[in-house]
């Protein structure tokens, strides 16, 4: 019991903030490379999946804790909605990353107006 009181008191609140921040960090790291470009297309889908990963954040939290409550009963369908929330979260999250990469490299790329050589 100690395990899922901890878990549930201290973990849980923790990361109530931490798919916000992360959502907030690469949406605004994705928002600042992008502001140059022509195309903003690769913003858009880097916001969107960002916002996405904090989504799916959230709904495995959910689901862990409803594991957590209805333990020692804990229903497969509940298992598997968690298990699901937890795989999108990370391929989403690891795109969004990506695409703050791919957003640094076209920002690198683009002619910088004003200097003069």
């Amino acid at each position: 019991m100690d395990g899922r009181k901890y878990y549930l008191t201290l973990q849980i609140p923790i990361d109530t903030l931490y798919p916000a921040l992360l959502a907030l960090t690469l949406s605004s790291t994705i928002c600042w490379f992008g502001r140059r470009m022509p195309n903003s297309g690769l913003v858009r889908l880097g916001v969107t999946l960002a916002a996405g990963s904090a989504l799916f954040d959230y709904a495995e939290n959910l689901g862990i804790t409803a594991m957590i409550w209805s333990w020692p009963d804990v229903s497969v369908p509940l298992v598997y909605a968690a298990s699901f929330a937890t795989i999108a979260k990370s391929v989403i999250t690891t795109l969004a990353v990506m695409l703050v990469f791919a957003t640094a490299f076209v920002w690198a790329r683009l002619p910088k107006s004003g200097l003069r050589i």
